[in-house]
């Protein structure tokens, strides 16, 4: 699985790398837990510090969906210091409507980077009933919709990444996906993405 993660990331590396745009972050931070879950360290640092995907002005805006994208990559890198810094302009300034429900993400931010890891699990459980799953429906694809809550498994991959072991006991977080071992090889598959990694 986490070979196959592998190769399916490593073919969204090289997409962007043919083009790329500023558009849309928070798909492309959904299409990072192929990443994270694969927990091979390049394709993380890629997504991590790739600043051609992002437009530096939706991110600043907490009304945006890109704002909470870039706290996920943030939470990824260990930036704690601008992660809490974030979550208080989100509460000084929260959206409203329908992305009001990314005030739930910033509580899981403001968890980790306190080190509150029963805090996390809580937001975690309340991420993955299904009132929650509903309203973030249209976060899903056809490959998680139903399947997985791909908040829930970010985030907790997130925690697990810097050593909090967060356990929830629902099937939209699979408990297998949560530790972190990279492969000892990981093979690209494609000759044309061998060049490329």
């Amino acid at each position: 699985m986490k070979a196959w993660f592998f190769i399916a990331d490593s073919l969204r590396q090289y997409r962007y790398s043919l083009k790329t745009d500023k558009m849309n972050f928070m798909l492309k931070t959904f299409d990072f837990l192929a990443s994270l879950v694969s927990d091979n360290e390049s394709l993380i640092s890629w997504f991590c510090n790739n600043d051609d995907i992002v437009d530096t002005k939706r991110i600043q805006a907490t009304t945006t969906a890109d704002f909470v994208a870039y706290q996920i990559r943030l939470a990824v890198k260990g930036d704690f210091t601008q992660l809490r810094d974030r979550c208080a302009r989100m509460i000084a300034h929260p959206p409203s409507g329908p992305k009001k429900r990314f005030m739930l993400d910033n509580e899981f931010f403001i968890a980790l980077a306190e080190g509150d890891k029963s805090k996390m699990e809580s937001v975690l459980r309340e991420l993955t009933t299904p009132a929650s799953i509903k309203r973030r429906f249209d976060s899903e694809n056809g490959y998680s919709e139903g399947l997985i809550s791909t908040f829930g498994v970010i985030y907790a991959k997130i925690a697990w990444r810097h050593g909090y072991e967060v356990v929830v006991d629902t099937p939209y977080i699979p408990s297998e996906w949560l530790p972190v071992k990279p492969l000892a090889h990981y093979d690209a598959h494609y000759e044309f993405l061998k060049r490329e990694v």
